[in-house]
Protein backbone atom coordinates (compact mmCIF):
# COMPACT_ATOMS: atom_id res chain seq x y z
CA UNK A 1 0.00 0.00 0.00
CA UNK A 2 2.81 2.41 0.78
CA UNK A 3 4.10 2.18 -2.81
CA UNK A 4 0.68 3.12 -4.20
CA UNK A 5 0.48 5.94 -1.64
CA UNK A 6 3.92 7.22 -2.59
CA UNK A 7 2.86 7.31 -6.25
CA UNK A 8 -0.46 8.99 -5.40
CA UNK A 9 1.30 11.63 -3.29
CA UNK A 10 3.79 12.23 -6.10
CA UNK A 11 1.02 12.65 -8.66
CA UNK A 12 -0.92 14.96 -6.34
CA UNK A 13 2.17 17.08 -5.73
CA UNK A 14 3.12 17.27 -9.41
CA UNK A 15 -0.47 18.24 -10.27
CA UNK A 16 -0.52 20.91 -7.57
CA UNK A 17 2.79 22.34 -8.71
CA UNK A 18 1.87 22.23 -12.41
CA UNK A 19 -1.31 24.16 -11.65
CA UNK A 20 0.72 26.71 -9.67
CA UNK A 21 3.07 27.28 -12.60
CA UNK A 22 0.08 28.13 -14.78
CA UNK A 23 -1.20 30.86 -12.45
CA UNK A 24 -0.74 34.48 -13.53
CA UNK A 25 2.43 36.00 -12.12
CA UNK A 26 4.19 32.72 -11.35
CA UNK A 27 6.69 32.96 -14.20
CA UNK A 28 7.51 36.54 -13.24
CA UNK A 29 7.97 35.62 -9.58
CA UNK A 30 10.09 32.55 -10.39
CA UNK A 31 11.74 33.21 -13.78
CA UNK A 32 14.34 30.43 -13.38
CA UNK A 33 11.83 27.77 -12.31
CA UNK A 34 12.10 24.52 -14.27
CA UNK A 35 11.34 20.81 -14.08
CA UNK A 36 14.43 20.14 -11.98
CA UNK A 37 13.00 22.45 -9.32
CA UNK A 38 9.77 20.47 -9.30
CA UNK A 39 11.73 17.27 -8.72
CA UNK A 40 13.76 18.91 -5.93
CA UNK A 41 10.54 20.11 -4.30
CA UNK A 42 9.10 16.61 -4.55
CA UNK A 43 12.13 15.22 -2.76
CA UNK A 44 11.77 17.81 0.01
CA UNK A 45 8.03 17.54 0.50
CA UNK A 46 7.75 13.77 0.18
CA UNK A 47 10.87 12.94 2.19
CA UNK A 48 10.47 10.45 5.03
CA UNK A 49 11.28 13.23 7.49
CA UNK A 50 8.52 15.50 6.19
CA UNK A 51 5.98 12.69 5.89
CA UNK A 52 6.78 11.63 9.47
CA UNK A 53 6.21 15.21 10.63
CA UNK A 54 2.80 15.13 8.98
CA UNK A 55 2.08 11.71 10.52
CA UNK A 56 3.09 13.04 13.94
CA UNK A 57 0.88 16.12 13.53
CA UNK A 58 -2.01 13.77 12.71
CA UNK A 59 -1.11 11.53 15.70
CA UNK A 60 -1.03 8.44 13.47
CA UNK A 61 1.35 6.73 15.89
CA UNK A 62 -1.51 6.51 18.39
CA UNK A 63 -3.20 4.01 16.07
CA UNK A 64 -0.27 1.64 15.49
CA UNK A 65 -0.89 -1.84 16.85
CA UNK A 66 2.39 -2.67 18.56
CA UNK A 67 1.34 -5.16 21.22
CA UNK A 68 3.86 -7.91 21.79
CA UNK A 69 6.89 -5.74 21.09
CA UNK A 70 9.24 -4.89 23.97
CA UNK A 71 8.45 -1.34 25.18
CA UNK A 72 11.64 0.16 23.76
CA UNK A 73 10.92 -1.32 20.31
CA UNK A 74 7.26 -0.33 20.49
CA UNK A 75 8.21 3.28 21.13
CA UNK A 76 10.75 3.22 18.28
CA UNK A 77 8.05 1.90 15.95
CA UNK A 78 5.57 4.52 17.09
CA UNK A 79 8.03 7.42 16.76
CA UNK A 80 10.27 6.05 13.99
CA UNK A 81 10.66 8.20 10.88
CA UNK A 82 10.23 5.41 8.34
CA UNK A 83 7.25 3.79 10.07
CA UNK A 84 5.23 7.00 10.23
CA UNK A 85 6.08 7.88 6.64
CA UNK A 86 5.10 4.40 5.44
CA UNK A 87 1.79 4.49 7.32
CA UNK A 88 0.99 7.95 5.95
CA UNK A 89 1.71 6.69 2.41
CA UNK A 90 -0.57 3.70 3.03
CA UNK A 91 -3.34 6.01 4.25
CA UNK A 92 -2.96 8.08 1.07
CA UNK A 93 -3.17 4.88 -0.98
CA UNK A 94 -6.41 4.00 0.79
CA UNK A 95 -7.78 7.48 0.08
CA UNK A 96 -6.84 7.18 -3.60
CA UNK A 97 -8.14 3.64 -4.05
CA UNK A 98 -11.39 4.39 -2.25
CA UNK A 99 -12.07 7.54 -4.28
CA UNK A 100 -10.62 6.20 -7.54
CA UNK A 101 -9.48 9.79 -8.04
CA UNK A 102 -6.39 11.82 -7.18
CA UNK A 103 -8.41 14.90 -6.07
CA UNK A 104 -8.89 13.78 -2.43
CA UNK A 105 -5.18 12.96 -2.11
CA UNK A 106 -4.35 16.37 -3.58
CA UNK A 107 -6.69 18.05 -1.07
CA UNK A 108 -5.08 16.08 1.76
CA UNK A 109 -1.61 17.09 0.57
CA UNK A 110 -2.58 20.75 0.29
CA UNK A 111 -3.91 20.77 3.86
CA UNK A 112 -1.06 18.71 5.27
CA UNK A 113 1.83 20.74 3.88
CA UNK A 114 0.27 24.15 4.42
CA UNK A 115 3.36 25.24 6.36
CA UNK A 116 5.56 24.24 3.44
CA UNK A 117 3.65 25.85 0.55
CA UNK A 118 6.23 28.55 -0.07
CA UNK A 119 9.07 26.02 0.18
CA UNK A 120 7.35 23.92 -2.48
CA UNK A 121 7.98 26.55 -5.11
CA UNK A 122 11.37 27.85 -4.08
CA UNK A 123 14.04 26.96 -6.60
CA UNK A 124 17.12 25.41 -4.97
CA UNK A 125 19.90 27.75 -3.96
CA UNK A 126 22.58 28.37 -6.57
CA UNK A 127 25.15 25.60 -6.63
CA UNK A 128 22.62 23.03 -5.36
CA UNK A 129 20.84 22.52 -8.67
Amino acid sequence: MELVGDCALGLALYTQMWEATEKPGFKEAFPDFSGKHIDAARQRVLSNRNLMAIAARLNLGDYFIIEGYPPVHAENIRRGCKTGADVLEAVCAAIYLDAKDIAPVKAFLERSVEDNKIALYQPPARGRE
